[in-house]
């Protein structure tokens, strides 16, 4: 499962993030700040890269919180999307 936190540059979606995963076990929190982009279409790129890294965790038995600029239908949207056992805003 892979939970999304979207909205505007610093409005708390890394802090929420991290605190949501300290206190959910089996849950990693993705920081957008981590795999910076300068454009839409390496943000792109780093959604792609991103749920990679959850279709990995989701094989440990392990979820993903992601706090990113990306509206939901850009996540949506990446082609891998859809091997997720679920997606969450």
């Amino acid at each position: 499962m892979l939970y999304v936190i979207s909205g505007a540059v610093a409005c708390g979606k890394s802090t929420i993030s991290r605190a949501v995963a300290t206190r959910v076990p089996g849950l990693v929190a993705f920081e957008e700040d981590s795999r910076p982009a300068r454009t839409g279409e390496e943000r792109l790129d780093n959604l792609d890269l991103w749920i990679g890294d959850a279709l990995a965790l989701e094989r440990e038995g392990t979820d993903a919180i992601l706090g990113t600029q990306a509206p939901l239908g850009e996540v949506l949207a990446s082609p891998r999307a859809v091997e997720l056992e679920g997606i969450a805003p």
